[in-house]
C-alpha cells in the first residue's frame, strides 16, 4: 500500500512540475518492464485455473450487500483470468460462483485442477470493499460557527492463494485504496460514510486495481510512464522533430547537444536521449545515457527515471 501511495504522490508531483515550469518540456508515453516478486513457473508453460473460495454468506451481510459482493467476486475471478490471458503466455480458465468451499479447499482445488488439467490455481480466499474516513477538516466561520468536512477513501482488500497440485505456494492479502469523496458532517466521529452498494462503478474499479497489483507479484509486466523532453532554447530543433513524430531525428539532435561544454545542457541532452531510447525499449542503453546525464548535473528528471530503470 505504501508503494502505491508513493507512486501516486510522484505522479502528482510530476504533473505539478509540468504545470509550473516556465519552459515546460514536451511529454511522451513510454513503458518500462516490471518483474514479479514471486515467479514459480521457470521456463515451463503453465495452465492456471481461477476460482472463488470465499463464502460471502458467512459474513451475514444484508441481502443487497451480499448480492453486490457476489457480483464483485465473480468480476474479480473474470478479471484475473482476463489479465492472465492478456499478459502471460499461459492457458487460463475460470468458473464463477463459490466453486471451492473453504472447508474442503485443498481437496476441491485438486479436483478442479484435474478437471482442467491445470498446473496451478489462483483462489480468492477473502474479500472486502469498504469506505474509510481519513480525516475531518473543521473550518471556523466568521460568525463563530464551525463546519466539518469528512473525507473518505474506498479500500479493496482481497486475499489470494496461489497453488499447485501439492498445495499452497504463495498466500497473500492485497489492499488498494483511492480517494473517493468528501461530505459535510455534523460530527466527524458519528458521520456515516458512502454506501458501498450505491458505488458499483468505484467498487469494480477497486477490484480490478487489486487484481492487477496481485498479478504483478506473479508475472512480468509493463508500466506506462509519462516522460518529459526538453524542447526549448537550445532544444528547439528537438521539439520541432518531435512535433513531426520524428523520434530518430530528435535523438540525433539531442545527442549532438550532449557534447556541449555547458554541463546543464549536456545533462538535459543525455536525458532526452535516454527517454527516446526507453521509448524504443532499449533499456540498457537508456540507463547508460542517464548515468552520463547525472555525471554532468543532478537533473531531477534523470534521477527519477534512473531510479525506475535501475532494477532492469
Amino acid at each position: 500500500m505504501k508503494q502505491l501511495s508513493i507512486a501516486g504522490r510522484i505522479l502528482i508531483l510530476l504533473v505539478a512540475i509540468s504545470g509550473i515550469r516556465c519552459t515546460a518540456p514536451s511529454i511522451i508515453s513510454t513503458t518500462i518492464p516490471t518483474f514479479p516478486v514471486y515467479h514459480p513457473f521457470g521456463q515451463a508453460p503453465a495452465t492456471i485455473v481461477v476460482a472463488n473460495s470465499f463464502d460471502v454468506s458467512q459474513s451475514k451481510y444484508r441481502d443487497n450487500k451480499e448480492k453486490q459482493f457476489v457480483m464483485l467476486l465473480n468480476h474479480a475471478v473474470r478479471h484475473t483470468d482476463f489479465q492472465i490471458d492478456k499478459q502471460v503466455d499461459a492457458k487460463s480458465f475460470f468458473e464463477e460462483g463459490l466453486l471451492i468451499p473453504p472447508a474442503t479447499r485443498d481437496s476441491s482445488t485438486r479436483i478442479l485442477m484435474t478437471a482442467y488439467n491445470a498446473t496451478h490455481a489462483i483462489l480468492i480466499t477473502s474479500f472486502n470493499i469498504y469506505f474509510e474516513q481519513t480525516e475531518v477538516v473543521v473550518t471556523q466561520s466568521e460568525g463563530g460557527g464551525k463546519s466539518r468536512e469528512a473525507f473518505y477513501d474506498i479500500i479493496a482488500e482481497i486475499g489470494y492463494s496461489f497453488r499447485d497440485r501439492k498445495g499452497p505456494l504463495y498466500d497473500t492479502l492485497i489492499s488498494v485504496r483511492k480517494f473517493h469523496s468528501s461530505r459535510s458532517v455534523i460530527s466527524g466521529l458519528l458521520a456515516a460514510g458512502p454506501n458501498i452498494v450505491s458505488n458499483t462503478e468505484e467498487s469494480l474499479g477497486g477490484v480490478e486495481a487489486n487484481v492487477e497489483l496481485y498479478l504483478r507479484g506473479l508475472f512480468p509486466g509493463r508500466d506506462t510512464r509519462s516522460r518529459f523532453l526538453f524542447v526549448t532554447k537550445e532544444f528547439k530543433a528537438v521539439g520541432a522533430a518531435l512535433k513531426k513524430f520524428d523520434y530518430k531525428n530528435a535523438f540525433e539532435l539531442s545527442e549532438q547537444l550532449s557534447t556541449s561544454t555547458d554541463n546543464f545542457i549536456a545533462a538535459r541532452a543525455y536525458y532526452n536521449c535516454a527517454v527516446l531510447l526507453e521509448y524504443n525499449e532499449n533499456y540498457d542503453s537508456a540507463k547508460i545515457y542517464l548515468q552520463e546525464a547525472l555525471k554532468r548535473n543532478s537533473l531531477q528528471e534523470a534521477e527519477m527515471m534512473f531510479s525506475g530503470l535501475r532494477k532492469y
